[in-house]
């Protein structure tokens, strides 16, 4: 006897019947594939989650953060605080 795995989703009065077909297909697709994506990941009981398995020929996973960010940088070595500094007029900088 299989074990059996129960699904429960609730779906907002406004989703249309596109984007329950794309769960239910997802769904479907999982469950096609459980055996071969199963071997993938492995049960790791101190986060109480699955992970992913690491192996000799993967590449490191690469996170982009927020670290060096700077939102006020210009391309051309100018900073939009430099330029708001010589012009206080947010419509003269913005069209000039």
């Amino acid at each position: 006897m299989k074990n059996q795995v129960w699904i429960r989703a609730s779906f907002h009065p406004t989703t249309t019947n596109a984007e329950i077909n794309f769960f239910v297909e997802a769904i479907n697709t999982l469950t096609a594939h459980i055996t071969q994506w199963s071997r993938e990941y492995r049960f790791n009981p101190a986060i109480g989650d699955f992970e992913r398995k690491i192996y000799p020929n993967d590449k490191p996973e690469v996170y982009i953060g927020i670290n060096g960010f700077n939102p006020l940088h210009c391309d051309d070595n100018t900073s939009v605080l430099a330029a708001s500094k010589e012009n206080n007029s947010m419509l003269k900088r913005l069209f000039s």
